[in-house]
């Protein structure tokens, strides 16, 4: 947005009056906080009048995080999967083409 410069005083007088009606200069700080009050009181009207609804919210987070849960268990036969570091036991990697029944057999 272009900006011209006023030349007079008059001029400069509806320049400032122009900057404050639209919304270019910042508004003034009892006004911002009276808007934030204002947020604030309508946020909780709202929560006072729809608390049992908004409840629904962790609920449903609840049981879907549960029914996963009882799902991993059914496929696992455990609540986590425990690898290498939480079963105990040695990690072997062999890097070089070996017979699997000969391995097998050594063991």
């Amino acid at each position: 947005m272009r900006t011209r410069i006023p030349s007079d005083v008059h001029e400069e007088t509806n320049f400032v009056k122009n900057i404050m009606t639209s919304g270019l200069a910042s508004k003034p700080a009892h006004k911002q906080k009276m808007e934030q009050e204002n947020q604030k009181t309508k946020f909780g009207k709202f929560h006072d009048e729809n608390y049992k609804k908004l409840l629904l919210i962790p609920l449903l987070v609840l049981i879907l995080s549960l029914g996963y849960i009882g799902y991993f268990y059914s496929q696992n036969n455990d609540f986590i999967y425990k690898d290498i570091s939480l079963t105990g036991g040695t990690i072997v990697t062999i890097t070089e083409k070996v017979d699997s029944l000969k391995l097998k057999q050594d063991l």
